[in-house]
């Protein structure tokens, strides 16, 4: 997927630069798109392998969405899989980055949605032994409490909501889980 993406980097040499990143006192941030047009089975389950061996509490991920005037939503326009938005709110209504709104890739909804959930999930989890308090406990914790003082009751239960959802599709999917390695040996 990096080369189909054209990121310009080899999957080889992430992992050695979130050492070199830490040895220094970096604190490397991972960011994962899982869904992409054409993507496979097999290419998520290396995508997840990355994402748990990696040594950072920094794991972000994301949903595929089309970015106008990139190759892909060219490609997408083209093939008639997506129509362009009129407006800026009908992009964002049509290409959400924190929730599949349309699938482009040769995987399940639900297997992405357990994939990102348990991703999502681990990152709260994981331990990690420095720069902890950068750690993502630490800094979602900051904004939960920031959050609580301005957001309303409607958008704190929505959040809320958000997270239990989260937590059930990893819990109620062990054969997705099995599937793509995320097994009791790295639990969330």
């Amino acid at each position: 997927m990096l080369k189909h993406i054209k990121k310009g980097i080899k999957y080889n040499q992430i992992e050695q630069t979130i050492v070199v990143c830490e040895s220094v006192g970096i604190v490397a941030r991972a960011a994962f798109i899982v869904g992409f047009p054409y993507e496979t089975q097999e290419d998520l389950k290396q995508t997840v392998s990355l994402a748990l061996r990696l040594r950072t509490t920094q794991i972000s991920v994301n949903y595929y969405s089309p970015v106008p005037n990139s190759e892909e939503y060219s490609r997408l326009l083209k093939d008639n899989r997506i129509s362009p938005p009129n407006t800026l709110d009908d992009f964002i209504g049509k290409y959400p980055f924190d929730r599949i709104n349309k699938n482009f890739s040769d995987i399940p909804n639900k297997d992405l949605n357990v994939v990102y959930s348990y991703l999502v999930i681990r990152r709260f989890f994981k331990n990690h032994s420095t720069q902890d308090k950068k750690s993502w406990k630490n800094i979602t914790f900051h904004y939960i409490l920031k959050a609580l003082k301005e957001m309303s009751v409607s958008n704190l239960f929505r959040s809320f909501d958000m997270v239990f959802r989260s937590f059930f599709t990893v819990i109620f999917n062990p054969g997705i889980r099995k599937k793509y390695g995320l097994h009791e040996k790295s639990k969330p």
